[in-house]
């Protein structure tokens, strides 16, 4: 089991934001390996989220990479197999299910 360390300020800073605002925009940087994908992975765990991480390759290829963990998220299977040719599509859909379970 990984153990977190050291990060626990950065932690309450995030949990912090996330208490406090309905929507908001963080920008998490540094040097390579000092922790920041494990941060992520630890604020978001037992928490509504989507977790996607960019890396070098073509756009269509991200599309639909990102199509495939929106199709888990959202439990939309057909998204596994639909193309997309624009980023916009992907994120309407993100966003109508979002909207669609503030209203539950």
């Amino acid at each position: 089991m990984k153990r977190f360390i050291d990060r626990e300020r950065e932690l309450a800073t995030l949990n912090e934001q996330h208490t406090a605002n309905d929507a908001a925009f963080m920008v998490i940087y540094g040097r390579r390996r000092v922790g920041k994908t494990t941060l992520i992975k630890e604020f978001i765990k037992n928490k509504r989220a989507l977790y996607f991480l960019a890396n070098e390759e073509t756009e269509a290829v991200s599309m639909r990479r990102f199509a495939e963990t929106l199709a888990e998220y959202t439990g939309q299977e057909y998204l596994k197999n639909a193309s997309f040719e624009n980023w916009r599509d992907l994120f309407d859909i993100f966003l109508k299910h979002e909207q669609s379970e503030k209203n539950y």
